[in-house]
C-alpha cells in the first residue's frame, strides 16, 4: 500500500474492469468512500507486443483510516486480503518466525511423553506432547520439539529412556 499526495491509500490495483467495477460496488454499499484511478492503455491500431504491460490497470485508494474496512469489505465479497489462519491451538506457543515443530518421541502413555518432555524442558529444550489417534482408532502421545531442536532433543530423549 502507497500514500498518494492527496493523502489516500492505494487498497489494491485490478487488471481487469469488470473486477475492479465489483469492488466498488461492494465498497459502496458498505459505504466506505474510495477514488479510482485509471491507468489503462487506450488501443492504438491493432498491435500487441509481448512486452507491452497489462492494457487495463485500475487503482481503487481509500483513506488510511478506512483501509482495514476496506479490506474486510473485499475478503468478505471477493475473497481478496485472505487473513492468515491463525489457530491458537495448533501452534503449541510458537510464535510467528520460530521453526516448524518435528517429533522427538511417541508413546502409549501420558505419563511417559509427560516425563519425556521434563527431561527435555531440563536440557533447555522447548518441547509439547499431545494425544494422536492413529487411522486404526489407536492413541498415543507424541512429544515435539522446534525443528532447529531435533537432533539435540534426540539424544535427550535416548538418554532418558536409558535411565529409566
Amino acid at each position: 500500500m502507497t500514500d498518494s499526495e492527496d493523502g489516500l491509500v492505494c487498497l489494491n490495483t485490478f487488471f481487469d474492469a469488470i473486477h475492479a467495477g465489483m469492488a466498488c460496488n461492494f465498497l459502496r454499499q458498505d459505504g466506505i468512500r474510495f477514488e479510482v484511478r485509471d491507468h489503462s492503455v487506450r488501443e492504438h491500431g491493432l498491435g500487441f507486443g509481448f512486452n507491452e504491460g497489462p492494457r487495463i490497470v485500475m487503482e481503487i485508494f481509500v483513506k488510511r483510516e478506512d483501509v482495514e474496512l476496506a479490506q474486510d469489505c473485499l475478503r468478505r465479497t471477493m475473497q481478496l486480503f485472505p487473513e492468515r489462519e491463525v489457530v491458537p491451538a495448533a501452534n503449541n506457543g510458537l510464535r510467528d518466525g520460530d521453526e516448524v515443530v518435528s517429533e522427538a518421541f511417541a508413546c502409549d502413555e501420558q505419563n511417559d511423553a509427560a516425563s519425556a518432555s521434563e527431561a527435555l524442558s531440563e536440557a533447555g529444550i522447548w518441547s509439547t506432547f499431545h494425544k494422536e489417534t492413529d487411522e486404526g482408532g489407536d492413541h498415543f502421545y507424541m512429544v515435539e520439539v522446534k525443528g532447529r531442536d531435533i537432533e539435540r532433543a534426540i539424544v535427550v530423549v535416548n538418554r532418558w529412556l536409558d535411565s529409566r
